[in-house]
């Protein structure tokens, strides 16, 4: 049987490893464009929007975490 995650310490671990997840993943997304940025001048919009999308949501991950953080 599962339990759920009911303590805020679970919680806040859940989001953190989140954060961290998106941010590693952008970072890795934007290596990749880096060989296309030097040889075509500018990166694909492909790669602008999945960098921008995980590093916000690693951000609002980030802020639900320190929410929790101050509500618990």
């Amino acid at each position: 049987m599962t339990m759920l995650l009911a303590d805020p310490l679970h919680w806040e671990i859940l989001l953190g490893t989140s954060a961290l997840t998106c941010w590693m993943a952008a970072g890795v997304t934007t290596i990749f464009g880096t060989p296309e940025e030097i040889r075509h001048g500018k990166t694909s919009k492909a790669c602008e929007y999945a960098t921008t999308g995980l590093t916000g949501a690693g951000i609002i991950s980030a802020a639900a975490m320190v929410a929790i953080l101050v509500l618990a």
